[in-house]
């Protein structure tokens, strides 16, 4: 069975500067994105995309096939969506069979969350539902449409806990002790305290988990990383993460480090991110109000007095720096000092004197391979026009601030 995930349902209002180089299904919420969890289930899973060279980009980064490639029917699904692991193949299933082979939409709590199409390919696919037949999904219990950013710590733990039976068995976890698991040879220190009375803790083929590390669940630890003695609470982390500090109620993605004391609390930290010793990410306001989130000109509620950071991709952050709670930081950007503003893509916020600077395209991309040099990555041919488009696409954000263009200062 095939399954298409791209740009042609999901609402990207709340994500937009976090998913210029990783869809929303390539997010690991409760340790595993939908792409990798769909593949696993053995589904043939595509990539589509209005722009070809987006979806070049992230076939080949995700090793999936392209949506313009798609042979035979499929569904075509909205990547916001989540569901405790093991009800996927019987969602993909239900959504075959309900179509009795003809066009149809599904509907769940009066949103689109998918298509199944016949045969065409999905650039040649007119999404107006208004001739299709409808499915209408509300007696499902376990969907969600994640739309919201600060829900990602909330939806990481339950699918944790939730899916625990899953994740043993399919991932081939070993026990290690009451609600803990592993998986491999994670090299864990004599003196490491574990915390499984909210949920289990699963250590994922880490490389090295050093003495005095506290981790408490539901927390899920990816492939080769470590963690340097600090306390880890219902967070992911993963693969390849050098974290110390405290880590709590959070997902850092693959190849972002913390070495050093901090702080990171009800936040989402993007891949290749570098975070200085001594920074702090706030998730509580002084006042213990509701946090409110500013995004493109407004204020919008969160319902949460718990809300941290969103942070892109290839973000550096120098030491010793504060973050405001619930601020985004844009892909590619850099932070010194205090971050009280959302700081768009490809900027250099000095808080010191409170100025923005552009940090040009060249630039970034010199930084991005000394990144990759230092981990044995290898930059894709495609990778660079990808990110010039991004920083083309993104200027408006930068004029908005009035960025600087001249030499950053400090």
């Amino acid at each position: 069975m095939r399954v298409v995930l791209g740009d042609k349902l999901f609402n990207d209002f709340f994500y937009r500067w976090l998913i210029y180089l990783r869809p929303l299904s390539e997010f690991r919420i409760g340790g595993f994105s939908l792409r990798e969890i769909l593949v696993y289930e053995g589904f043939e899973v595509y990539y589509d995309y209005s722009e070809s060279l987006y979806e070049d980009y992230v076939a080949r980064k995700f090793n999936v096939r392209r949506g313009r490639d798609v042979k035979g029917d499929y569904i075509y699904l909205n990547m916001g969506i989540l569901s405790p692991f093991n009800k996927y193949r019987e969602l993909i299933s239900m959504l075959y069979d309900y179509s009795y082979e003809k066009p149809t939409a599904f509907i769940y709590n009066d949103q689109l969350i998918g298509f199944y199409i016949p045969s065409s390919k999905p650039d040649e696919v007119e999404f107006d539902i208004a001739d299709m037949k409808k499915v209408k999904l509300d007696s499902i219990n376990y969907l969600y449409l994640n739309y919201y950013p600060w829900e990602i710590p909330e939806l990481s733990s339950y699918l944790i806990k939730i899916s625990k039976n899953y994740i043993v068995e399919k991932f081939q976890f070993d026990k290690f002790m009451n609600g803990v698991y592993i998986r491999g040879d994670p090299g864990i220190s004599r003196k490491v305290s574990f915390d499984y009375r909210e949920g289990p803790v699963f250590i994922y083929n880490a490389k090295e988990i050093w003495d005095w590390t506290i981790i408490k669940g539901p927390t899920l630890i990816r492939e080769d990383t470590t963690l340097l003695g600090g306390k880890v609470v219902e967070s992911v982390i993963g693969p390849v993460c050098k974290i110390g500090g405290e880590v709590s109620n959070s997902l850092i993605n693959g190849y972002s480090n913390m070495q050093h004391h901090g702080y990171i609390g009800h936040s989402y930290i993007g891949e290749w991110v570098n975070i200085g010793a001594g920074t702090v990410f706030s998730d509580l306001k002084n006042t213990y109000g509701e946090v409110k989130v500013e995004w493109m000109g407004k204020r919008y509620n969160t319902g949460s007095i718990k809300v941290g950071s969103y942070v892109g991709d290839h973000v550096k952050i120098a030491i010793n720096s504060s973050i405001y709670a619930g601020k985004y930081i844009g892909v590619f950007s850099h932070v010194y000092g205090l971050a009280y503003k959302n700081i768009p893509p490809f900027t250099i916020w000095n808080g010191y004197i409170r100025e923005f600077y552009e940090l040009n395209y060249d630039k970034a991309v010199d930084i991005l391979k000394r990144m990759y040099s230092r981990r044995d990555v290898s930059m894709l041919d495609i990778e660079a026009k990808v990110i010039q488009s991004i920083f083309n696409a993104t200027k408006i954000y930068r004029d908005e601030v009035d960025v600087s263009r001249g030499s950053f200062v400090i």
